[in-house]
């Protein structure tokens, strides 16, 4: 967002505490579970890929995340995030950062470039995703200050 005042949905991120941001996901009401799992998604894929997501904390919820997105109406996004843990296999227990960070040091160089490929997909339709997350939260009637009419 570079030089411009944090709108409503930023205001709202920063609001919250460690427990909203860190605490067992399940413990949240729905809508507070869709930002986190959106937000805290979309900023690791944007910060370095679905490896990056995978390796880190934010990672233990990653089956999650694709329902998130759809449910905020970014459905190409879901499908590339679904797809991206279907690279990963189904039979690993992707809850645990261990099993997550032993599965990325064996990806096949073609697994990695098709993950490569994957996030470039994501970047391709990210840009609508803050956006899309604050008419979900707030209603498409609220503006970028958080005004409503």
């Amino acid at each position: 967002m570079d030089d411009e005042a944090p709108d409503a949905l930023d205001r709202y991120w920063i609001a919250q505490d460690d427990e909203f941001r860190c605490g067992p996901i399940r413990k949240l009401a729905r809508r507070d579970q869709v930002l986190r799992l959106v937000w805290l998604g979309d900023a690791e894929i944007c910060n370095g890929g679905f490896q990056q997501l995978f390796g880190n904390s934010t990672g233990k919820d990653i089956r999650l995340m694709a329902d998130a997105f759809a449910e905020i109406g970014a459905t190409a996004a879901a499908e590339v995030i679904a797809s991206a843990v279907g690279t990963l296999g189904s039979v690993f227990p992707l809850s645990i950062q261990s099993v997550r960070l032993w599965r990325l040091d064996r990806l096949t160089d073609a697994e990695n470039d098709h993950l490569d490929a994957l996030a470039d997909q994501y970047y391709a339709v990210a840009e609508s995703i803050h956006d899309q997350l604050s008419d979900y939260l707030f209603g498409p009637a609220a503006d970028q200050t958080g005004a409503r009419p």
